[in-house]
C-alpha cells in the first residue's frame, strides 16, 4: 500500500516535468502543477513526518505556487503531529502567506486550488488547536474541513486527497466521543448518506479500523463482527500496520495482531506472529474449517480442508501422529475457526495424542498480512461436495437433462400462476401477505 503509493508518486512527478509546466499555450501549469503536491498527501497518510519536515519550497515560487503552499501544509501537519506546536504555528503563517500567491486560474479541474486550500486551512487549525487542548475550537474547525470537502465538485483524483472525516473521527474517538466518531466513520464508508457519494470510500482500511473500534466500545457486537471481517480482508492488502484512521492521533491504539498469548478457559488463541517459535517446539497440524470454495481460494501451506460438521469427527484422522501436540484451526478471517475451537477442544478431551486445539487470530488473511506464503495446491481430507452444479451437469446426458430442467421451470411458473399467489418482495410481509400474479 505505502510502497505502491510512493512508487506511483515518483512516476507521476517524473512525468510532470518543468518543461511541461512552462508550456504557455495552453498554460499547462494551471492544469497540471497540482500533481506535484500528491507526495505531501502520501507522506501524511503514512505518517512520514521526517520526510515531510525535509520538504522545502521550490525556488520558482510563481511556477510552483501550489507545490510550495502544500509543502508548508505538510510540514505544518508534521510539526503538529510530533507535538511541535510552536513550529506548527510558524509554518501555518508561511502556509497562509504562500496561499495568497496562488492565482485563481490554478486548478485541480474542476476544482479551484483556492477552494481546496480552504479545506487545508481548516485542517491545520483543527490539528494545531487539538494539540493545545482547545478541543471545542479544534473540532469546530475539523467540522468546517468536512463541510468544505463535501462542497468540492467531483474530480479524479479527489480535490482533497485525505478524507477530513478520518482525522475528525480519530480525534473524536481519542477524546472518548465514540458516537460522534462512529457517525463520521460510517459516512466515510458509505454506510450513512453524505452530501456527495464521491466522498464515500467503501471498505477503506483506515475507516474500517476506526469504525470497528467504535462498534466494539459501543457494545454493538453484531455490527462489529461484520465490520471485522471486512477489516481483516482490507488489512491483508496493506504493507503497514494500521492502528488508526489517521496518523496524527496522540495515542497508540493496540494492534489487531498482538504479539502475545491470550487464554479463555482451556482454549488458547494463537497469534499469527507467534506461529514460528511455537511451531518449532510443538509440532502442529493446521485444519481449515471453512467451505471448500473458500479454502481453495486462500490456503495456509500444509493445511487440510475440514469444513462444517466434518471438523469434529475428523480431528483424529487429521493428526494421528502422537507427536502432533497441537491442532491449529483457521478460516479466511478467523471467525469460523474461533467459533469451532472450543467444540473441537471438548471433542479431544482426555486424548493423549493431541494436547491443544488453537485457532489463528485473524485467520488466513492475517497469516498473509504477516508476510507468510499461501499454498497454491489445496489438500482435502475428503472429496469436495459443496460446489454447486446445475441439474444437467455431469449426468452423462446433458442435452436431455437440460431440457427436463427447462420443462420443470416452465411448469413451476405455470403452477405459481395457477395458484395465483407469489411473494413480490423480500421482507417480513412475505410471511403474512399474498400478492396476485399479474
Amino acid at each position: 500500500m505505502s510502497k505502491a503509493a510512493l512508487s506511483a508518486t515518483d512516476r507521476m512527478e517524473a512525468a510532470v516535468t518543468e518543461g511541461l509546466l512552462r508550456t504557455e499555450k495552453p498554460a499547462l501549469a494551471d492544469w497540471m502543477e497540482f500533481f506535484k503536491t500528491v507526495r505531501v498527501h502520501v507522506y501524511i497518510r503514512f505518517g512520514l513526518w521526517d520526510e515531510l519536515k525535509q520538504l522545502r519550497p521550490l525556488e520558482d515560487g510563481r511556477l510552483y505556487c501550489v507545490t510550495n503552499v502544500m509543502r508548508h501544509y505538510g510540514r505544518d501537519i508534521a510539526h503538529a503531529a510530533t507535538g511541535k506546536v510552536d513550529e506548527a504555528d510558524a509554518e501555518r503563517a508561511l502556509f497562509r502567506r504562500a496561499a495568497r500567491l496562488v492565482p485563481p486560474e490554478r486548478l485541480d479541474f474542476p476544482n479551484r486550488i483556492r477552494d481546496i486550500l480552504l479545506v487545508a486551512a481548516a485542517m491545520l487549525d483543527g490539528e494545531i488547536e487539538y494539540r493545545r487542548g482547545n478541543y471545542a475550537e479544534s473540532f469546530g474547525r475539523l467540522r468546517d474541513a468536512v463541510a468544505l470537502e463535501d462542497e468540492l465538485p467531483f474530480a479524479e483524483p479527489w480535490g482533497w486527497m485525505l478524507p477530513a472525516r478520518h482525522a475528525y473521527a480519530a480525534l473524536s474517538l481519542e477524546q472518548g466521543d465514540v458516537e460522534q466518531a462512529a457517525v463520521a466513520y460510517a459516512e466515510d464508508l458509505g454506510l450513512r448518506p453524505t452530501p456527495k457519494r464521491a466522498n464515500q470510500h467503501p471498505n477503506n482500511v483506515w475507516a474500517l479500523h476506526g469504525y470497528h473500534e467504535c462498534l466494539v466500545r459501543l457494545g454493538r457486537d453484531a455490527e462489529a463482527s461484520i465490520i471485522k471481517r471486512q477489516l481483516t480482508l482490507a488489512a491483508a492488502e496493506a504493507d503497514v500496520d494500521v492502528t488508526s484512521s489517521t496518523t496524527t492521533t496522540t495515542t497508540t491504539t493496540p494492534l489487531e495482531l498482538r504479539q502475545h498469548w491470550l487464554h479463555r478457559r482451556e482454549v488458547a488463541l494463537l497469534d499469527v506472529r507467534e506461529k514460528g517459535p511455537y511451531a518449532e517446539s510443538h509440532p502442529f497440524f493446521a485444519l481449515d474449517a471453512t467451505r471448500y470454495v473458500e479454502y481453495h481460494a486462500m490456503t495456509i501451506p500444509g493445511s487440510r480442508s475440514c469444513p462444517g460438521g466434518e471438523l469434529l469427527y475428523r480431528l483424529f484422522d487429521a493428526a494421528p501422529d502422537p507427536a502432533t501436540t497441537v491442532i491449529v484451526l483457521t478460516s479466511p478471517d478467523g471467525a469460523v475457526s474461533s467459533a469451532n475451537v472450543e467444540h473441537a477442544s471438548q471433542a479431544i478431551a482426555g486424548s493423549s495424542s493431541v494436547r491443544q486445539v488453537l485457532h489463528l487470530i485473524g485467520g488466513t488473511a492475517a497469516w498473509k498480512a504477516a508476510g507468510h506464503a499461501l499454498d497454491a495446491e489445496p489438500k482435502w481430507l475428503s472429496e469436495p461436495i459443496d460446489v454447486y452444479k446445475r441439474p444437467y451437469e455431469g449426468t452423462g446426458n446433458a442435452e436431455k437433462d437440460m431440457q427436463g430442467y427447462i420443462d420443470w421451470e416452465h411448469g413451476l411458473v405455470a403452477q405459481v400462476a395457477n395458484d395465483g399467489v407469489a411473494c413480490s418482495r423480500v421482507s417480513t410481509s412475505c410471511v403474512s401477505r399474498r400478492h396476485r400474479v399479474g
